[in-house]
């Protein structure tokens, strides 16, 4: 991983070609810089293989030590989060949240899916069932505020995108396109193929935590009825579970 300037106020890390580092990925990676909370940090906003870190470089001015009577600003910038990745905010990335996010599939709610399940040479009911089963990690939050685009789609289930994009598809549903899924939080035009859909609200410009996901989240689908597929019994709650204890219930790579 290396630290490059984006123009005088921000720094982006980007993991080279071989994918994010075993110990510490983009996610991990920005858990740690907002838990030292530096006080010239603006923001920062992980992706799939990199983080920009918008800063003050005002703040940063006064805090640098000078180069013929100029402050050095990236070199400072640069040195401090490297220090912070090295020295031990590894605590606040410790355990990632999980999140159950209940999903009626196919029928109205789900309209692609049996289409889906033909290009993955599977009955509907197994390609839920292999949508279901798998573990899925917020890879960055995008397209839309709230909209967690999700790695760890099983390689059977992969999908291309919609020839013609929908000028409307319903807040909620739950898509694929390529080698990833995802969910909306809002009505809006899209060209993911959509396999069924959540009530769970995934943003409230209201709440503390606008977006219900962030970044290395582990998402599971949890099928439920009412879709045109078999459900597991009656609708569940969603919530968040850390090492096994539930913490509270609610009643596109980039691209639409």
């Amino acid at each position: 991983m290396r630290w490059v300037p984006a123009g005088d106020r921000a720094a982006v890390a980007v993991w080279e070609s071989g994918g994010a580092d075993a110990e510490i990925g983009p996610a991990a990676c920005a858990a740690r810089i907002e838990a030292a909370r530096l006080p010239w940090v603006v923001d920062v906003v992980p992706a799939y293989d990199t983080v920009t870190v918008v800063y003050d470089p005002v703040s940063v001015a006064g805090r640098a030590p000078g180069e013929s009577g100029a402050p050095a600003v990236w070199p400072f910038v640069e040195s401090a989060l490297r220090r912070v990745l090295a020295g031990g905010e590894a605590g606040a990335a410790a355990k990632p949240r999980v999140v159950e996010v209940p999903v009626r599939y196919g029928g109205a709610d789900g309209p692609d899916l049996e289409a889906c399940a033909e290009r993955s040479g599977l009955a509907p009911d197994a390609f839920v069932a292999a949508h279901a089963s798998a573990r899925y990690t917020v890879a960055l939050i995008g397209f839309m505020p709230g909209f967690p685009y999700l790695s760890g789609l099983p390689e059977r289930l992969a999908q291309p995108r919609l020839s013609a994009p929908r000028r409307r598809v319903p807040a909620g549903s739950v898509g694929i396109a390529g080698a990833q899924t995802g969910v909306y939080p809002f009505d809006s035009p899209g060209g993911w193929q959509i396999i069924g859909r959540t009530d769970l609200k995934l943003f409230d410009p209201h709440a503390a935590e606008p977006s219900l996901l962030r970044a290395g989240d582990i998402v599971r689908f949890v099928p439920i009825a009412g879709g045109g597929t078999p459900g597991t019994g009656s609708a569940h709650g969603a919530g968040f579970r850390k090492e096994g204890h539930r913490w509270g219930s609610s009643s596109d790579r980039p691209g639409c």
